[in-house]
């Protein structure tokens, strides 16, 4: 919804070969084709989880390729700080980004890890933890969204509500850890 040049960043920690990335990378996508579909989605690589210079160059490279909102699926906010620095919109990730890019960073996928380590350190305590894939989402409170940046319009905040209200209704338990 905020971008002006149709060209929407995404600043990957790691390629196609890693569903976890793909898989956020891929929704990214998706929920950009929802609003705008003559948006293209640009994705640079890191190839590291942790990698701060990386993180920031290739937000850089998408800024100057033209990219006018960066969304990101890495550790740092530095996708954020550098287009609040370049002027433009993100998406953060992992935490809410408003409080590094206030006037970048229009909402953030949120981890609550929290969730998930508490009860897992409750059944370690009470001897019935068992090793085995956890599929906690958005249901279990594992997964969440950061309030929009108030530079959205009470319109476009309305619509994104409805959006998001539709597609968290079709999700069932889909995130992995």
């Amino acid at each position: 919804m905020k971008t002006e040049t149709n060209k929407i960043g995404y600043v990957a920690a790691m390629g196609s070969e890693n569903s976890e990335v793909t898989g956020g990378a891929d929704a990214f996508a998706i929920g950009v084709a929802e609003v705008n579909p003559d948006a293209q989605v640009y994705v640079k690589v890191t190839n590291s989880w942790l990698s701060p210079t990386e993180e920031t160059n290739a937000a850089k490279a998408l800024i100057a390729e033209g990219c006018d909102v960066i969304g990101q699926h890495c550790d740092t906010p530095n996708p954020q700080t550098e287009a609040e620095a370049a002027g433009v919109w993100g998406v953060g990730y992992n935490s809410d980004m408003q409080k590094d890019a206030p006037g970048a960073t229009l909402t953030s996928v949120i981890w609550n890890w929290g969730k998930y380590y508490t009860e897992a350190t409750k059944k370690v305590i009470d001897g019935t933890w068992t090793a085995e894939n956890y599929f906690g989402g958005m249901k279990e409170g594992l997964v969440d969204i950061a309030p929009l940046n108030e530079d959205l319009v009470a319109a476009k905040k309305e619509l994104f509500n409805l959006r998001f209200q539709n597609a968290t209704n079709q999700l069932d338990n889909t995130s992995r850890i």
